[in-house]
């Protein structure tokens, strides 16, 4: 039994078809794909008071119907189920919510055949990918302590003059 290209992810079919991509192009859904391609995928979260997940959607050929309603999927769920964790869902929300409105997260079918086929990049993509709502929680966190000193400093030095 063959699979349709209905029953496999992008991905999948992506790596099944590296070799008829790298001598010319292959054809994924009607659509010709080459190394210059563009794909994006986009984040999204869900909450429930101590308890948030996130995740990225599949990848999606830009410019296309799957690309828009995956926009309106991801970017749906994290308006209306993202707020409700505290406090990851508070932080994550917005961090998806502005990514998915200024075109989520782009890139070639070129880097992500190069990514397929090193899995120390693959490894280190997918841990900044892990890792990128830590480090806006932990900049939010480091720029609310700054601002507290700076009020600090601004209330000591009214009281000296």
């Amino acid at each position: 039994m063959t699979l349709e290209v209905a029953d496999i992810t992008f991905l999948e079919w992506l790596e099944a078809n590296v070799d008829e991509i790298r001598a010319g192009g292959a054809v994924f859904q009607g659509q010709r794909i080459t190394p210059d391609t563009e794909v994006v995928r986009y984040g999204m979260c869900w909450s429930l008071v101590f308890l948030t997940h996130w995740r990225s959607t599949d990848y999606f050929l830009k410019g296309t119907e799957a690309q828009r309603r995956g926009f309106i999927t991801a970017t749906a769920v994290t308006l209306l189920a993202g707020w409700w964790g505290i406090p990851f869902g508070l932080v994550l929300t917005p961090f998806y919510l502005i990514r998915n409105l200024t075109g989520g997260e782009k890139s070639t079918i070129g880097k992500l055949i190069a990514i397929m086929e090193n899995p120390e990049q693959l490894q280190k993509v997918q841990s900044d990918v892990q890792l990128a709502p830590g480090k806006l929680l932990l900049t939010m966190l480091g720029g609310i302590i700054l601002l507290c000193l700076l009020m600090q400093v601004y209330i000591y030095l009214r009281k000296l003059f």
